[in-house]
């Protein structure tokens, strides 16, 4: 299961320490997520008719049983159709997996340089849930739409007195032992291309998503049963 979860999803495998996934980027349109529905129910039909065997076993089953269950009960809830969270939406994990990345040997840059070049594909399938989300009638809160858009707009520098971020990490090639022009290169053109696609979603929340997002901050019973049980393990 976990095997099948970093292939499907290499930004998480990133930051679960999960390595050989690194130069490959998560989908976050909407066959991205309805992709996942099928490996949930086939992983906890394999899991209830699993042998127990121990109480080490009943206790791996339970969890994977509860972890996998809510997953799906999320995903067919629909919250990643508004899924603006300020410190765990989409956005954030496409800006924070570079720093997670090694830096270290060529191998390590070849893969910030190969991810970087699909950072503008994410954005647009991330910008295509959102959107069926708006048709659905599933908008996520003014207050998030509005932080989202600071956040992308001081990523790709479009704040007075910021710098953008993808560009920092030709800076940070320069400072390591590695001198190689070509890669460089590749950082620098897909830097300034996931750049763009970072002020093109500021534009796209702002002037397309902000309309019909809801003045309303509360996410309701339905919504918060969900999220606490994510978070606390408890309804």
């Amino acid at each position: 299961y976990v095997d099948t979860i970093a292939a499907s999803n290499p930004v998480a495998a990133t930051a679960m320490g999960i390595q050989g996934h690194d130069d490959k980027m998560s989908d976050y349109s909407p066959e991205g997520y309805a992709a996942f529905e099928p490996l949930y129910r086939d992983t906890l039909t394999a899991v209830v008719t699993a042998p127990v065997e121990s109480q080490r076993d009943r206790t791996a089953r339970d969890a994977m049983i509860d972890a996998i269950a809510l997953d799906l009960l999320r995903l067919e809830s629909g919250e990643h159709f508004r899924e603006l969270s300020i410190i765990a939406s989409p956005l954030r994990a496409l800006r924070g997996v570079f720093d997670l990345m090694p830096r270290v040997s060529e191998r390590d840059w070849l893969n910030i340089a190969r991810r970087l070049s699909l950072v503008p594909g994410a954005i647009a399938g991330f910008q295509a849930t959102l959107s069926e989300g708006l048709r659905r009638g599933m908008p996520a809160a003014r207050r998030q739409v509005a932080e989202n858009i600071a956040q992308a707009e001081i990523w790709s520098g479009l704040r007075p007195g910021t710098k953008p971020f993808f560009s920092s990490l030709v800076d940070a090639l320069d400072q390591s032992s590695l001198n190689s022009t070509s890669l460089r290169w590749d950082i620098g053109r897909a830097g300034s291309q996931a750049t763009d696609a970072f002020a093109g979603f500021a534009r796209f929340l702002a002037e397309t998503y902000m309309p019909d997002a809801t003045e309303q901050d509360g996410v309701g019973a339905d919504r918060y049963q969900l999220g606490s049980r994510a978070a606390n393990g408890i309804t």
